[in-house]
């Protein structure tokens, strides 16, 4: 029995490019923000090329709200969140590069903004 196809196959995993991304680290869903608190969004990227970083959120769980653009070398944002009152928030992070959109991430789960928000 040979095993000269094994070989091979590790040595062709090492040359394929490994995939780049963005991860949204936090908030990643379940979180529960204050209104009129800062919170600090943060998220790693192996994208290359990227010229730029939009944060944008949604409070209905569909439409998008512009936050702010980020330069690449950038990987969180202190966040004044904002007086509205939903459940149904989600943060997302998108990369753009000189073609345009490169790729993108969110939290996971939704969140919540709130006037306060309970410990438990």
């Amino acid at each position: 029995q040979s095993d000269a196809g094994q070989s091979f196959i590790p040595s062709l995993l090492q040359k394929l490019p490994i995939p780049s991304s963005i991860t949204m680290k936090s908030p990643n869903g379940g979180e529960c923000l204050e209104q009129d608190s800062t919170y600090v969004i943060r998220w790693d990227s192996t994208l290359k090329d990227v010229q730029h970083f939009n944060l944008d959120y949604t409070t209905d769980n569909f439409n998008y709200l512009f936050l702010v653009e980020v330069p690449p070398s950038t990987y969180s944002y202190s966040w004044v969140v904002p007086k509205v009152d939903s459940q149904k928030v989600i943060v997302r992070v998108v990369g753009w590069g000189p073609a345009g959109y490169i790729a993108e991430d969110s939290s996971d789960t939704l969140l919540s903004i709130r006037p306060t928000c309970s410990t438990p």
